[in-house]
């Protein structure tokens, strides 16, 4: 799963270099957790929706 979520978090952070992406699980077998941090929040919520669109509806378990 680690190698599906690098090439988009890529190409996310070229398409939005002014926001800090993190990704870490908590566990070995646990979700992959995905951050998303910045100044701006209408950035943020931009690039949540651009992360969205390259992924399968449903993936995503719970977005803050």
């Amino acid at each position: 799963m680690q190698v599906e979520v690098a090439e988009p978090l890529t190409k996310l952070g070229l398409e939005f270099p002014d926001i800090y992406l993190g990704c870490y699980r908590k566990s070995r077998q646990g979700p992959i957790i995905i951050c998303l941090k910045g100044k701006d929040n209408a950035r943020i919520d931009l690039a949540i929706q651009a992360l969205s669109k390259r992924f399968k509806e449903g993936v995503f378990v719970d977005m803050k």
